[in-house]
């Protein structure tokens, strides 16, 4: 992920994150706020986890 040109990323925005210890993830974002925060679905070797703070 990239530091956004504008002030926040336009919602709906698609990006693929990249972290050291995990595979690529293609991410959409959904709402913008000026805090540091997360929320994310993803499942792996047959598990969903939904809204994982």
């Amino acid at each position: 992920m990239t530091t956004a040109a504008e002030p926040k990323y336009p919602v709906s925005t698609e990006m693929t994150l990249r972290i050291d210890n995990t595979k690529a993830a293609v991410a959409t974002i959904a709402y913008s706020t000026e805090k540091t925060v997360y929320v994310v679905n993803y499942e792996a070797d047959g598990m969903t986890m939904t809204n994982h703070k």
